[in-house]
């Protein structure tokens, strides 16, 4: 009896022991008084601002990454795909870009037709450009977030459980077809005008996280380029989330994006291309199901961006300025309840993590871009784009440049039992908030 007491005794504690080790309490403990935000507020003080003013010298390009086999290649977005490859292709994905160069000063925007731009794809994209002096600094990423785009490119079981089995040769030709975009878009750099403009959507969108009791983020807006010899780019921005096609949906395709960019280059646009914005708490509306839908949408977007840019203003001389800021992270600790997260140890068995991020902030004359690693709150990036606007200027604020944090929704949602503030939600409780005061400060210092 005694050695049974003995046994159940040392089962008991070893599993208090594994409880103890393996579970964090949640902490509340306001961002502005972590170590990790006093680091960004120290790296910010040493940021220096990228500044030039004259004529504008714009380059595009755009290359196809569609696989040359669907064999063993999943598509990334739903885990109930459960890593299964793709059927086949609806139609072909791309990455593209746009340089522009003021002076001597040179950044390049790019968005590929996928997920997330993941670390793994971002780090050897820019080992790459060292070849042509280009510095991480230059480069503008986004993705236009398709959950039905070329997978194989995560590591770690989250990263597979959203995007099949990694194989490095999938990744090697995304990362060639980045590289070939960046430096096919400076290559063609020529003389070039530039305006933007937006409208509103509102029947194309919907908070998906709490539906009429929250903001609707409802504005698309694009950039407009034109070169003098009459070639012209878009980039247009929209905060729906691109899941028209669901976890059912086995064919390669941009989603409604690709309908909007197809559209455009099917009338009179060279080259169009596509940054996600606010998606992290907005969804799609629209007529039709799946792939129709998909068409509805991106037509309907594409309609009022052609309407618009026929009797648009454009300007040669601009004023550049861009500026990248460290975000440096608390420790990776994944969500299990309401008050209790899984301890750093287990969390970095299951997603790579992230210590630093950065957020990004480009300027042409009264047009602010601002980049950031996550699915961005729409309502956030709507009270964001409000204040820029009350300073005089009109903004983009876009997810996925390069790493991926989860989600960065408001503190007010944290406590809802929702697959974006619970189930990704991977840094705390302040994320959103921290990165709307990293961003209000990059743009007060531009």
């Amino acid at each position: 009896m005694r050695k049974i007491l003995k046994i159940v005794s040392i089962i008991i504690i070893s599993l208090f022991v594994l409880v103890f080790f393996s579970i964090d309490k949640i902490s509340f403990k306001p961002y502005f008084e972590t170590e990790h935000y006093a680091k960004t507020i120290e790296a910010f003080k040493e940021s220096k601002n990228v500044e030039a003013e004259g004529k504008l010298y714009a380059g595009f390009s755009s290359v196809n990454i569609t696989p040359d086999t669907i064999s063993n290649i999943p598509l990334a977005g739903f885990g109930n795909r459960e890593g299964k490859e793709m059927e086949g292709v609806h139609d072909s994905t791309f990455a593209k870009s746009i340089a522009i160069q003021v002076e001597d000063k040179l950044v390049v925007m790019c968005s590929v037709d996928m997920l997330i731009i993941p670390l793994e794809v971002s780090e050897n994209v820019y080992s790459e450009l060292e070849k042509y002096n280009i510095s991480s600094n230059q480069v503008y990423f986004s993705a236009t977030h398709t959950h039905s785009g070329i997978g194989s490119w995560g590591k770690g079981i989250v990263g597979e459980m959203f995007a099949g089995a990694y194989n490095e040769l999938v990744v090697d030709k995304i990362v060639k077809g980045i590289v070939k975009s960046i430096s096919g878009a400076i290559s063609d750099l020529k003389a070039s005008s530039f305006s933007h403009s937006g409208f509103e959507a509102p029947q194309l969108v919907k908070n998906r996280l709490v539906g009429d009791k929250g903001e609707e983020n409802s504005g698309c807006s694009f950039l407009y380029f034109r070169q003098d010899n009459g070639k012209t780019a878009i980039i247009s921005s929209f905060s729906a989330h691109p899941t028209v096609l669901g976890g059912s949906n086995m064919l390669l395709s941009a989603d409604y994006p690709g309908y909007l960019q197809r559209k455009l280059e099917g009338n009179g646009v060279d080259m169009a291309m596509f940054f996600a914005g606010g998606v992290g708490s907005h969804g799609p509306e629209g007529l039709g199901d799946n792939f129709a839908k998909a068409e509805y949408i991106g037509n309907t977007l594409a309609d009022s961006v052609l309407l618009k840019i026929k009797n648009i203003e454009v300007e040669h001389q601009v004023k550049l300025k861009a500026l990248t800021a460290e975000v440096f992270l608390p420790k990776l600790k994944m969500r299990l309840s309401d008050d209790y997260q899984l301890s750093n140890f287990w969390s970095k068995k299951l997603l790579d993590e992230s210590e630093r991020v950065y957020v990004q902030s480009l300027v042409l004359s009264n047009f602010v871009l601002i980049t950031t690693p996550a699915d961005f709150s729409g309502e956030l990036a709507l009270n964001i784009s409000n204040s820029l606007y009350k300073k005089g200027y009109y903004s983009v604020i876009s997810s996925f440049n390069g790493d991926y944090i989860g989600y960065a929704v408001p503190l007010k949602y944290y406590h809802l039992q929702e697959y974006e503030t619970h189930t990704m939600s991977w840094y705390g409780p302040y994320m959103g908030e921290y990165f709307s005061d990293v961003i209000l400060r990059l743009s007060n210092g531009l």
